[in-house]
């Protein structure tokens, strides 16, 4: 019987090998303009490890009760593409490039002490020590899976969701936080039964997901409210067809559906969710299907547009002021209020046609044909905003005043060079770089080289093939 018991007990723990997560299936209830009540919040599950107990990327598993009949279903995910280093160990030194005097003290300039209470300086503690190494995966036909990326309100951590497990899923997520002051991955957290497709970043540091329900583990849509230092939900609100969500300067959460939803016209306004976990909700019906938002600089108020109009509501009591009709066809894939509240809205970049400013009533096209991509330029709000084409993904600093570009780089041209138009972009206050994600999976600083004549980029990280 012992002889039995030694070959039965390592084949029932191998046989039981799973990774963890938990979902909610309880829809919150609504207002529109009135309150109808509000569900009971869902428990918030037990603390997970984090990341930072993890000392060479390795997962964190349980086992099996041996009285289960079927295997679960698991998110099948290598970790070769992570590692986490000890700051002595030879590997996580950095990589050396020949670079002149000049342009070493140059990108050294682009590394800046971290503001105190920054979400930088909250997240740096938690992974103290140790040297975070990622890559995106990249298939044998050269597309990675990154379906989001998000920078802070405060602009101190670029966000970026990595997709996890098989291209038939199911799937789960990895976050990973970059420090825009180092320039040093400073977390990474795993959602291993979330499919998480849109990122929004609270004041509060408080991440907000939109995350598509999954058959294999029986989830629905849903919005996530994540804990970025425990990596644990704070709360899972059910919500079928939700796809993005937007956080005003105040707290209050916009939440839009897919554009096939029956509820695409549907905005719903969560108030108190981030302050207090109340699910309760206004609805706003917009003329456009899966709306956009933006916000006025002095945040009064609240911009929509989509593939009808562009609307603009008061943020306090959530009423139409005015809207513009869009040109016929156009489907906006990014928006942005400027300080003076001129509106621009960029089409999906399928469309091949220019980007729009709605500014003194008047709606006025602008620029090249625009590949859906508008960016805030901090260094100069009220003069200029930046764009990218759908021509090798040109990067433009464009004048408000005029709508014509003032400059504009090619970033493949940069060197080193690297293929792929961007995917995101996102510009800075205090140092003279853009950070973009190509579409390739690579990550890097463009910048101008000490004579100011030509284009660099500092690579920090690429894709690589699993």
């Amino acid at each position: 019987m012992n002889a039995s018991v030694r070959f039965l007990v390592p084949a029932v723990l191998l046989s039981g090998l799973l990774l963890i997560s938990a979902c909610g299936d309880n829809a919150p209830q609504e207002k529109e303009v009135r309150e109808k009540g509000s569900p009971d919040k869902k428990k918030t599950p037990p603390p997970r490890k984090t990341f930072a107990d993890e000392e060479s990327g390795s997962l964190k598993v349980r086992f099996q009760d041996q009285d289960e009949n079927k295997k679960q279903p698991e998110v099948k995910a290598g970790t070769e593409n992570l590692n986490v280093l000890k700051k002595n160990d030879p590997a996580a030194a950095p990589s050396q490039e020949k670079l002149s005097k000049k342009e070493k003290a140059l990108r050294d300039s682009f590394r800046t002490k971290r503001p105190e209470k920054s979400f930088a300086a909250v997240l740096e503690p938690l992974n103290s020590g140790k040297v975070i190494r990622w890559a995106p995966w990249k298939d044998d036909l050269g597309g990675v899976r990154l379906p989001a990326a998000a920078i802070s309100p405060d602009r101190s951590i670029i966000l970026i969701a990595e997709t996890l497990g098989e291209s038939g899923g199911p799937f789960g997520t990895r976050l990973v936080f970059l420090d825009t002051h180092s320039w040093t991955i400073t977390a990474v957290h795993h959602l291993w039964k979330k499919d998480v497709r849109f990122i929004a970043i609270a004041p509060d540091h408080t991440l907000v997901l939109a995350a598509r329900g999954q058959q294999a583990f029986h989830t629905k849509d849903e919005i996530i409210l994540l804990d970025p230092w425990s990596g644990a939900e704070k709360q899972a609100i059910p919500l079928p067809g939700i796809r993005k969500a937007y956080i005003h300067p105040n707290g209050r959460i916009f939440a839009v559906f897919d554009r096939d939803s029956e509820r695409a016209k549907e905005v719903l306004v969560f108030d108190s969710l981030l302050k207090d976990g109340d699910t309760q909700s206004k609805v706003i019906r917009s003329a456009n299907r899966a709306p956009l938002i933006a916000f006025s600089a002095d945040g009064l108020r609240v911009c929509m547009a989509g593939d009808h109009s562009v609307e603009l509501r008061k943020n306090s009591d959530l009423h139409l002021l005015e809207s513009f009709l869009l040109p016929e066809g156009f489907i906006t894939a990014d928006l942005l209020v400027m300080p003076d509240d001129t509106i621009l809205a960029a089409p999906e970049k399928t469309q091949l046609r220019p980007a729009i400013a709605v500014k003194k009533g008047k709606v006025q096209p602008f620029g090249e044909k625009s590949r859906g991509m508008l960016i805030p330029l901090p260094d100069a709000p009220e003069q200029f905003f930046g764009t990218v084409s759908n021509r090798l993904g040109r990067i433009s600093r464009v004048s408000l005043s005029t709508l014509r570009e003032q400059s504009g780089v090619n970033p493949e041209e940069g060197r080193p060079r690297t293929t792929g138009d961007p995917e995101a972009v996102f510009a800075f206050k205090s140092i003279p770089v853009m950070a973009v994600l190509d579409e390739k999976g690579s990550f890097y600083l463009l910048y101008k080289d000490p004579s100011g004549k030509r284009w660099r980029k500092e690579i920090l990280f690429k894709s690589v093939v699993r």
